[in-house]
This record gives C-alpha cells, sequence and structure tokens, in this order.
C-alpha cells in the first residue's frame, strides 16, 4: 500500500467529499463511529461500527453504503436527518441483526436493498429480524441478494431465489450492477 498511494492517500473524514465527476457527488457521512454534526464526538463501538459511510449521488441517484456500522452509528445518522430517502441502500453488515435500526431505515426509505452476503457465514446473514424490517417499511423496497444463505437455521434467510444473483451458490455469478440512465433518471438493478 505504501509503495502503491504513499503520500498521497487522504484520509476520510465525515463531511468529506471525493470528487469523481460533475455530475457525482460521494459524501462522508460516518467515518470512525463519528457523523456529520456530531458535536461531541463519541467513537465508534467497535472495528465494525468505525467504517466509513458514504452517500453517492449520481444526478438525482441516490446510494448509500455503511459499510459495517452498527444499530449505534445508524442511530446518530438517523437523529440528524443526515440520509433521506435514498434509491438503493446496501444492508449495513451483510444485512447483520447489529444493524438496519427501524429509525435509520424509515429515513433512508430506500426503494431497493442490496444485501452483499455469503452462502455458508458463521455470522447467518443476511438475518430474518434484518429482513423483517425491511419488509415492515411502507412501501418495502425490493430486496437482492448476492448469495443464498445455505446453513439452514432459524438465524439467517433469504428473499425469494428470482432476487438472488446466485442461487446455487456454485458458480461466480454473485455480482449485482446498478446502472443509472442520468438523462431519463432511471436506474436498473441487473444480475445472474
Amino acid at each position: 500500500y505504501q509503495r502503491v498511494v504513499g503520500e498521497d492517500a487522504v484520509h476520510l473524514r465525515r463531511g468529506g467529499t471525493i470528487a469523481l465527476d460533475p455530475a457525482m457527488t460521494v459524501t462522508c457521512v460516518a467515518s470512525g463511529g463519528v457523523v456529520i454534526g456530531e458535536t461531541n464526538p463519541e467513537t465508534g463501538r467497535d472495528e465494525n461500527d468505525m467504517s466509513v459511510s458514504l452517500l453517492v449521488r449520481y444526478g438525482g441517484f441516490s446510494y448509500f453504503i455503511g459499510g459495517d456500522i452498527h444499530a449505534h452509528t445508524e442511530q446518530k445518522i438517523a437523529d440528524r436527518n443526515l440520509v433521506m430517502n435514498v434509491d438503493v441502500y446496501q444492508a449495513n453488515h451483510h444485512g447483520s441483526h447489529t444493524s438496519s435500526d427501524p429509525d435509520f431505515l424509515a429515513d433512508l426509505s430506500p426503494q431497493v436493498t442490496i444485501i452483499s452476503n455469503g452462502s455458508h457465514g458463521r455470522y447467518h446473514h443476511p438475518r430474518q429480524v434484518t429482513l423483517g424490517a425491511l419488509a415492515a417499511l411502507t412501501p418495502a423496497p425490493v430486496v437482492f441478494q448476492t448469495n443464498k444463505y445455505l446453513r439452514g437455521n432459524n438465524l439467517g434467510d433469504n428473499v425469494p431465489d428470482a432476487r438472488i444473483a446466485d442461487p446455487e451458490t456454485s458458480d461466480t455469478d454473485g455480482t449485482i450492477l446498478i446502472t443509472v440512465d442520468l438523462a431519463a433518471g432511471t436506474f436498473t438493478v441487473s444480475y445472474g
């Protein structure tokens, strides 16, 4: 890393932006468990909760990816109304029960949620409670998964196979692609 990036590395902090394209803004909403507007910074409670969280806007399209943040940081984001009405939410912490707090989800009000998960993970992602919290939203988002959860217990669960990019989990087609048409103001989700 030092050889490739070296002194060009930039530490992304809450409120910071990444310049990529005139039509696109990437804003750091949280870093180290500290969110934009937090006057008495309280850091994350563990390494996962200290993830960088980004709000990506491309024209009228918005996408939130919070890494592995937990409900603690999500609640601080919700309390400040920092992320509202996104098109796509990449589920925090792979759809874990420690994330996707109902207040946070209500603020996000996503049209689409994508859960990036493995098929045999010992953490049982996505969790039933997370899928239930997403289903309870009005309107409920369309939820997609990268892989089918196969552990076969009552902790993890799946969306219908038609919305799982790799339902067989025997190959490598678990990629989900989002394509934004700026001119039309639309986006599509494709996989498989």
